[in-house]
């Protein structure tokens, strides 16, 4: 028996029970006239990539493809880890430590490095929304919705307007350093308790995030240098100058 939990844009999630393992899990149902004009073979492989990767790491969130309801009732099915944690967004109203706020950077450092060396795959839409937390307490990087190789010279304006990075905003060539970009607006989000410019609209926002210096701590003295040295080095407009992911596992904010 399926319980709804929840009503997407393009898609109802339903709470199950996997009958071989016992185990609960999260089933999105997707009605084929929403994705009408997607190649369901390329949805399949990034499921199924991911479902390699979280096999190899285990803070990426685990897809499934139910292949044999696939195309049942003109829907497609996508069996999903089931989290009851939560988000970490219902998380913003706490008021952190420098060490938490580490804490719960490194797991997500260690998937997007998965994603950026083992798979070389940008994730695209880093934000706490996308970060779920299991009910013993583990961070899980999910929504890999816009995923995508990469190249290294990809230009579509893909993301969550506040958490883009200057260059996807400018409509110039971006590599998995926009996701550097937008792991510091995460920061941003676990220090302050919200997302830099949100009292813009959308687009002003990102009018601000091209034409501005990068955003800082709304309470610099609060914080260490070293906690600063680190969020400087997510938030440099030249990504050439941006610091790689590898880099910031090992800074000393994350190691400490």
């Amino acid at each position: 028996k399926m319980k709804k939990i929840g009503t997407g844009s393009t898609a109802d999630v339903y709470k199950a029970i996997h009958v071989p393992s016992g185990k609960k899990v999260a089933i999105k149902v997707m009605p084929l006239t929403s994705v009408k004009n997607t190649n369901f073979d390329m949805i399949e492989n990034e499921i199924f990539m991911m479902k390699h990767a979280c096999k190899s790491y285990n803070n990426i969130f685990e897809y499934d493809i139910t292949k044999h309801q696939r195309k049942s009732n003109d829907e497609l099915w996508v069996t999903m880890e089931y989290v009851s944690g939560g988000k970490l967004t219902d998380l913003l109203h706490t008021r952190f430590m420098e060490s938490e706020i580490a804490a719960m950077l490194q797991p997500i450092l260690k998937g997007l490095h998965m994603l950026h060396v083992k798979y070389g795959v940008i994730h695209r839409d880093v934000k706490s929304d996308n970060v779920l937390i299991t009910k013993d307490g583990k961070i899980k990087l999910a929504d890999f919705g816009f995923c995508a190789e990469n190249t290294g010279r990809r230009r579509s304006v893909v993301g969550t307007p506040y958490w883009m990075s200057p260059e996807v905003v400018s409509g110039a060539e971006y590599d998995e350093k926009s996701d550097v970009w937008s792991l510091g607006i995460l920061t941003l989000e676990l220090a302050d308790g919200e997302v830099p410019l949100i009292e813009h609209p959308p687009i002003k926002a990102l009018f601000l995030i091209r034409s501005q210096d990068p955003p800082t701590f709304k309470s610099s003295s609060e914080w260490s240098d070293v906690f600063h040295d680190f969020l400087k080095r997510c938030l440099e407009k030249d990504p050439t100058k941006r610091a790689t992911i590898d880099e910031l596992l090992e800074h000393e904010f994350i190691k400490k």
